[in-house]
């Protein structure tokens, strides 16, 4: 149960650049735990010898290939399965994912089945002197470093890596890796959905990680109304827009906007969720925000727990007020503007 793993989709193994970051923190890891380091690929027709170079510059121990045809595009149910069948006979300590939007639902939803930890977006991975993991982020904006420590001693730590995780910190050591090849068996029984097609969409990049201020809708702003109100209300505050998973199911975020442990981790100066009940995904999201309103019409919703502020009001009827109430403010800020200048001329 010492392995650590690094997990690769199959175009990443030419990504010599993009994974050496990653690389590193694991045999890293590996090294400091007397571990072995391992390199899982999952596609379909894979290059056993291109598999190999990669793991032999990079320093792995060995490298499992997972090649089925259902690999062949991302499907999340299909590489969640294929990772569930293949720690069925392998128990590593360690699973770490490259920073990448597959592999934050992939991540989240294997280490809810394994009822393991998971921690996203963290830049750094350093071992205790008494052996343990401390993960490590650090918040640009505040100027403050993040330190958890996980437990890996009943389950394997599931790890997302953070897009920002620099270059690689140690000399490569290369080694002749084993290459082994594993069948891991998925078909249209097993699995509940098919991949489809790809479709390019024009959408503005929305980077809510170094937001300042983020207003967040959930499950209870089930209206195009709703999300009218909380686009403007984000205008007057000068907020980026984001939601709860529910929310990108109706269609009213991108994947982008989701926050929560299969979306972004934000902690914005202000965070205000709307319509939002505070299930624990989308608490780890944003619970180090530095301060939570929330505006929920039920008073037993777990967010009053988390929040700075909390309103028990239906938000069709608050904010309306709240978002009249500030364009007044901002009207007579202006206005005070306009005669201070006529005073000084």
């Amino acid at each position: 149960m010492d392995d650590i793993w690094l997990i690769l989709e199959k175009d990443m193994t030419s990504q010599i650049k993009l994974m050496a970051r990653a690389s590193s923190l694991v045999i890293e890891t590996a090294k400091s735990l007397g571990s072995k380091a391992i390199c899982v690929v999952l596609g379909s027709n894979l290059s056993s010898d291109e598999c190999y170079r990669f793991a032999n510059k990079e320093g792995y121990d060995s490298v499992l290939l997972i090649d089925n045809p259902y690999l062949t595009n991302y499907c999340a149910d299909h590489y969640i399965f294929t990772l569930l069948q293949l720690l069925r006979d392998y128990h590593p300590s360690v699973i770490i994912f490259p920073s990448h939007p597959h592999f934050q639902e992939v991540a989240a939803q294997v280490a809810e089945q394994l009822q393991a930890p998971c921690a996203l977006n963290y830049d750094n991975i350093r071992i205790s002197k008494d052996r343990g993991i401390i993960l490590e982020k650090v918040i640009t904006r505040r100027q403050e470093q993040i330190s958890v420590a996980v437990d890996s001693t009943s389950h394997p730590v599931v790890i997302v890596l953070g897009k920002d995780i620099g270059g690689p910190n140690y000399s490569v050591i290369s080694k002749v890796p084993l290459v082994k090849s594993l069948a891991v068996e998925l078909n249209g029984y097993l699995v509940h959905s098919r991949f489809v097609g790809v479709e390019k969409m024009d959408i503005e990049s929305i980077d809510l990680s170094e937001a300042e201020i983020i207003v967040a809708g959930g499950g209870g702003v089930n209206t195009p109304e709703g999300w009218s109100l909380i686009q403007v209300l984000a205008g007057e505050l000068g907020a980026k827009i984001a939601g709860s998973r529910a929310a990108f199911m109706r269609n009213f975020i991108t994947e982008n906007q989701i926050v929560g442990i299969s979306g972004k981790v934000v902690s914005p100066r202000l965070y205000i969720a709307i319509g939002i009940s505070g299930c624990n995904e989308h608490l780890i999201g944003m619970r180090t925000s530095e301060s939570i309103i929330c505006v929920n019409k039920e008073k037993s919703a777990p967010i009053f727990r988390y929040a700075q502020l909390g309103i028990v009001a239906d938000l069709y009827f608050f904010l309306p007020r709240l978002i009249k109430s500030l364009q007044e403010l901002k009207d007579n800020s202006n206005r005070d503007r306009k005669d201070n200048a006529k005073d000084i001329h």
